[in-house]
């Protein structure tokens, strides 16, 4: 299982990036660029064997890339948020990229939400939502 968690592009730029293991020995990796500054609602959902990334209620990516050169999975950790659980290609550095920021809520779910549904539970969290108000 894989969730969302940000790296560094060969560019320096950061990513957003949902990574799943997947039996063929093969990381399958969505991805999108990071914005630093603010709150930022960011969704993995993997359905079968589709991938989606969604990030503030929008569908930002639903390609998969594979990495070459794989190291196997290492079960002892199957799931982490906010970093690579491990090197993911053999002889690189990219493994272990953690994330630099808060972070404020976590949800993991057996069902695979709808894009309606993210984007519902965006508009109901963001700055200005009108959904919910306090008296």
């Amino acid at each position: 299982m894989g969730a969302p968690g940000t790296t560094c592009s060969a560019s320096g730029k950061p990513l957003w990036q949902f990574a799943q293991y997947d039996a063929t020995q093969t990381w399958e990796i969505s991805q999108d660029t990071a914005r630093a500054g603010g709150w930022q609602y960011v969704v993995g959902v993997r359905s079968g064997g589709r991938q989606y990334l969604y990030v503030n209620g929008t569908l930002s990516d639903s390609g998969v890339e594979t990495a070459s050169g794989i190291l196997p999975r290492e079960t002892g950790n199957d799931f982490t948020v906010g970093r690579y659980i491990q090197a993911i290609t053999a002889g690189s550095n990219e493994g272990f990229a953690y994330f630099h920021g808060l972070i404020d809520e976590v949800n993991v779910s057996d069902v695979a939400r709808s894009a309606a549904w993210i984007a519902l539970c965006y508009a109901s969290q963001k700055d200005n939502q009108i959904f919910v108000h306090f008296k």
